[in-house]
């Protein structure tokens, strides 16, 4: 028999105001401590990015932001404290203002950089790409 109900990953997301997950100060921490050379954490991708409830936190601690999701919700408008954005949207202002940020859907992530290395913390996904130089010697 089969159900009526159709389970969507997107209307799992939280709203962009929403606190950010409590593993993502943890998880940001240990890159850090695991990667003291670095300034920024490089290339981070926030994997299951939803209604952007991390953006505030890792587009400032990362080089280049990868937004990744479903093309429903990448693309998506989203309402939040009476401001309507999509990631699309948000992605490109940030584009016009200098920052590197980007979008892809999550079934093209293995088109992307194959030097990530991925952590995860309570259903909280990051990925930091290592400088080339630094690759052998990564303590991850």
């Amino acid at each position: 028999m089969r159900s009526a109900i159709n389970i969507r990953p997107e209307y799992s997301a939280q709203r962009r105001s929403h606190p950010p997950n409590p593993a993502l100060k943890p998880a940001l921490e240990f890159v850090q401590k695991a990667r003291p050379d670095l300034k920024q954490l490089g290339k981070v991708g926030d994997l299951g990015c939803g209604k952007l409830r991390h953006y505030n936190v890792l587009a400032p601690c990362s080089d280049e932001l990868y937004l990744i999701d479903t093309e429903g919700q990448l693309s998506a408008t989203h309402f939040d404290a009476g401001e309507e954005y999509s990631v699309r949207r948000v992605a490109e202002c940030a584009r016009n203002h200098g920052r590197k940020v980007h979008v892809l859907q999550v079934r093209s992530l293995h088109l992307a950089n194959s030097d990530w290395i991925s952590l995860c913390a309570s259903r909280f996904w990051m990925w930091c790409c290592l400088p080339s130089d630094k690759k052998s010697s990564a303590p991850l």
